[in-house]
Order: structure tokens, then C-alpha cells, then sequence
């Protein structure tokens, strides 16, 4: 009897250590398959939440803790899968190019996003969603650029941060959040100038020029939002 019970003992363990980590899930998605036992997750969004950001980053928050994964990758219900297995065949044999995920998280950012799927609300900056949005993003760029030399060259004030601003003001939360950390982390990347600071002057026109057409842009755009009032 007592040899019995550890042979069947030996087989419960052996059989969990076979099926891998339970999936996790939560509010609107659950955890389909994945790479490296978790280390890249593949997570099936549920059908009336597909443009629902906060899924996103539940899932996120769930599946990567701790440093728990290096990937997410977002599928819709009926979406092909990649099969569960290494990451280093996966991208061996095309990686994501060989699917349609409605979104990629990587290294602190969405670094793919279906625009039409998984809406225009919860897209990150790089994704570009909708009309004029990446003249709109260049020109919040070019304007952080322009105010990052004040410092870095000694240009005069330009005033690009309030425009900014002014233009995210009546954006969605999570895309005024974006616009303005774009705007300062490359505010912070300008501070210092050109590489050689010999070249403040001979690239100086450039970025007038630039920002110049930047806040043509944002201010365009703040003009057609209120119906020509602002």
C-alpha cells in the first residue's frame, strides 16, 4: 500500500510539473499560451473589450510583476495564436510578422497597436492613430526640440510647452499623460544641444524652421477642435 501511494504521489508531481504554471486572467482577458513558460505571454482580450485600455494594462500589471515577462502579446477571440513553445523559434521563424495581435507590450511600451481593434483612445503615441496624428506628434517633438535649446544653445524663450499643453488639454487622460511625456522626455534630451555645440548655429535655422511649422500644426488644430473660437 505504502509503495502504491508514492507511485501515485511521484505521478501527481510529475504530472504537474508537466502542465507548466496555471494561466492567469482577469477582467475582460485570460492568459491563452505563451513562450518560455511566461516569459513572453499571449492574451486573448475579450470580445466587448477590445478598446478598453484598462485591460491592457491589468494584464500588464498581472502578467508582468516582478519583472515576469519581457513580451505581451494581445490577441482578439478567433485571432490565429502562436503556438506555446521557445522564444528563440518564434522569432526564428518570423516572430510577430506571422500574426495580427491587436497590440505588442515591450520594454515599458505598446511597440504594435491596431489602430482600428484596439481604438484610437488607449494608443500610444507611436502607434499614430487617426487623422493628423503623426504631424501632430512630429510638431509636439520639434517644439520640445526648439525649447530644449534655450538651454542647450542659449536660444531665446519659445514658449513650445504651453502650446503643447494647450493642444492636450482636451485630449483622453491616458493621451494627454502620453503627449506630455513625449514632450519631456525629448525637452530633457535637447537641454545639452547638438553634440558638438559648435553646431548651434549652423543647425539653427533647421530648428527654428521646424518649430516654426510645429506650432503652425498644433495651433491648426486647436483652432478646427473649437470651431475657429480659439
Amino acid at each position: 500500500m505504502k509503495s502504491s501511494n508514492f507511485a501515485l504521489a511521484a505521478l501527481t508531481l510529475l504530472l504537474g510539473a508537466c502542465s507548466g504554471p496555471t494561466p492567469i486572467q482577469g477582467n475582460g482577458w485570460r492568459e491563452v499560451g505563451s513562450l518560455d513558460d511566461g516569459t513572453i505571454p499571449f492574451v486573448e482580450v475579450q470580445a466587448n473589450k477590445l478598446k478598453d485600455g484598462s485591460v491592457y494594462q491589468d494584464a500588464i500589471r498581472r502578467l508582468c510583476q516582478n519583472g515576469g515577462c519581457m513580451e505581451v502579446g494581445f490577441f482578439a477571440p478567433g485571432d490565429a495564436l502562436p503556438p506555446s513553445g521557445r522564444r528563440s523559434s518564434f522569432f526564428q521563424s518570423g516572430g510577430w510578422g506571422n500574426y495580427q495581435p491587436l497590440a505588442v507590450y515591450m520594454g515599458g511600451e505598446f511597440t504594435k497597436w491596431d489602430c482600428q481593434r484596439a481604438g484610437e483612445d488607449a494608443a500610444p503615441l507611436s502607434a499614430l492613430c487617426g487623422e493628423g496624428a503623426k504631424e501632430q506628434y512630429d510638431a509636439v517633438l520639434d517644439l520640445a526640440t526648439r525649447d530644449g535649446w534655450v538651454r542647450g544653445c542659449g536660444l531665446p524663450p519659445y514658449g513650445g510647452r504651453q502650446l503643447v499643453e494647450q493642444f492636450a488639454e482636451k485630449l483622453p487622460e491616458i493621451r494627454r499623460r502620453q503627449i506630455m511625456s513625449s514632450y519631456d522626455e525629448m525637452l530633457d534630451e535637447s537641454s545639452s544641444g547638438p553634440d558638438d555645440p559648435l553646431d548651434c548655429e549652423a543647425l539653427r535655422s533647421n530648428i527654428e524652421r521646424k518649430a516654426e511649422r510645429a506650432r503652425a500644426t498644433l495651433r491648426a488644430t486647436i483652432k478646427k477642435r473649437t470651431n475657429g473660437k480659439a
